[in-house]
């Protein structure tokens, strides 16, 4: 999935396969995500505990399948992990989604966990998402790997324009509790293989996006980054930014939650503006500017003017 074949986190997908599998909150949510959102393809459940959970039949590894797999969702222990790579590499999925924690953001033993998935990861060319992340979610092909509920009666998901890449799922899940007209989401967690600029670029030429939101504790490839916010002004995509790191605290809580360690607020926020990205104080000030900036009726010109907000005393 180099290169062009990213556009596969666009595409339907005709199955997954999700590796520690039980009777968890994590495991449970996604399972009723993809029942909800009537996702057609195949769901593999895989737990050597097991010979059945809710109903469905459970592998005790993935070899016992004899079907293609398109995606793995990880829900093993971390230092199982490795294993897990291995073999969905081997048989050709293209994607390998990893919600958990205990990577990258914990510490040096868990830096060489995540470390040693990314070599091995390499190997066969399989993709990884996450680790540390919530997984994510497509409202055009009801494939849903996301470990948060997206089945809220009251205030049901809409289906429209704007993507969202986030690195923190507790932010993400305010996003779409707004009841914005969603597109695509995005958990980004560690970003150990894929980056935030590899799902901007996606999102850039997506036809079905017509405004991105961004939610950043700290960018880790600049030059990588910046490319992407300019393909976003090529294909005149607006790109709106919620950014934490303003100060010595949050940055802090960026680093413990992620491992993310964030640079200059001022000099950054300076740079993105410089590429056409629209900066915002908060969700709601994200929401609003969303809502105005997907109306059918854009300026000609691939870059934008800044919105200006009042800091202090919003109506």
């Amino acid at each position: 999935m180099k290169g062009q074949e990213l556009e596969a986190l666009l595409h339907p997908v005709q199955s997954v396969a999700i590796v520690g599998a039980n009777y968890r909150f994590a495991c449970q949510v996604i399972m009723e995500n993809l029942k909800n959102f009537e996702f057609k393809g195949d769901i593999f459940l895989v737990n050597p505990k097991y010979d059945d959970i809710n109903g469905m039949k459970c592998y005790h590894t993935l070899q016992e399948i004899t079907k293609p797999i398109d995606i793995v969702v990880g829900l093993v222990n971390p230092n199982l992990m490795l294993d897990v790579t291995r073999v969905a590499g081997e048989m050709g999925a293209k994607l390998l989604v990893i919600p958990g924690g205990g990577y990258g953001e914990s510490g040096p033993e868990g830096k060489q966990i995540q470390h040693s998935i990314l070599k091995e990861a390499e190997k066969t060319g399989i993709r990884v998402f996450g680790p540390n992340c919530m997984g994510y979610f497509n409202m055009h092909n009801q494939f849903t790997p996301y470990i948060g509920t997206l089945h809220r009666p009251k205030r049901p998901l809409r289906k429209g324009p704007v993507s969202i890449v986030s690195q923190s799922g507790s932010v993400l899940d305010s996003f779409i509790a707004s009841c914005l007209g969603l597109s695509r989401i995005y958990s980004t967690g560690n970003e150990a293989d894929l980056k935030m600029s590899d799902y901007v670029k996606v999102l850039a030429k997506d036809p079905k996006t017509s405004v991105i939101i961004l939610y950043i504790e700290a960018i880790r490839n600049h030059e990588h980054f910046l490319k992407a916010l300019d393909l976003c002004g090529e294909y005149r995509k607006p790109v709106i930014v919620l950014k934490t790191g303003k100060t010595q605290k949050s940055s802090a809580m960026a680093n413990a939650h992620s491992g993310a360690l964030t640079g200059d607020y001022k000099v950054e926020k300076h740079v993105l503006e410089e590429h056409g990205v629209i900066f915002v104080n908060d969700i709601d000030e994200a929401v609003a500017a969303a809502q105005m900036l997907s109306q059918p009726y854009l300026p000609s010109k691939t870059r934008y003017l800044p919105l200006l907000y009042q800091e202090d005393n919003l109506a």
